[in-house]
């Protein structure tokens, strides 16, 4: 399903508009541009020919695998795989990195579903990769009150929350109000 929606956003434009525009400009010139008693090709021009057609099929094949790559890397989140009380008040969430990786100093946004709106319940930094390979560790940097004493009673399943690498603005307004 991921293949197919990222070609359909990928040739949308080009079917819509362009390819009508190629089409008649087509039409037009076969009609005009060839001469009634045809076209000569020699040996040497339809070998260029194939070379560039075959060139330019490798080159959108490639364009294809590799912007599919990042396709994906954007579209797939990361996800929580576990809710654990640190430290001195810490609240410390075990994320499984799907997609991209994440890098030192990453921000997520945590949402969660709440009577059908999906809001943001804290702002996590990527701390470091677990050494036993079962996910990245990320502390949370903001994290909302109510949902908080929800997720220390184990109210909240990590299945129920979603991760974000987009935060939102009402959620940075937040964090940084929590900062002063």
């Amino acid at each position: 399903m991921h293949f197919l929606t990222f070609l359909r956003q990928l040739t949308d434009s080009f079917f819509r508009w362009w390819w009508a525009v190629l089409t008649g400009l087509a039409s037009l010139f076969s009609w005009f541009g060839v001469p009634n008693g045809g076209v000569l090709v020699s040996r040497l021009a339809v070998a260029l020919a194939v070379f560039g057609a075959l060139g330019l099929v490798f080159l959108v094949a490639a364009m294809i695998v590799r912007s599919y790559e990042w396709f994906l890397g954007q579209t797939v989140h990361p996800r929580v795989v576990r809710v654990v009380a640190g430290d001195g008040g810490k609240t410390l969430f075990v994320v499984r990195a799907e997609g991209r990786p994440l890098s030192a100093g990453n921000l997520l946004a945590v949402h969660r579903d709440v009577a059908g709106e999906e809001i943001c319940i804290a702002v996590l930094r990527f701390d470091r990769s677990r050494e036993d390979g079962e996910g990245d560790q990320c502390e949370a940097i903001w994290i909302s009150a109510g949902h908080q004493n929800e997720l220390a009673r184990g109210r909240v399943k990590p299945g129920e929350l979603l991760v974000r690498r987009e935060i939102s603005a009402s959620a940075l307004d937040r964090l940084t109000g929590a900062a002063r």
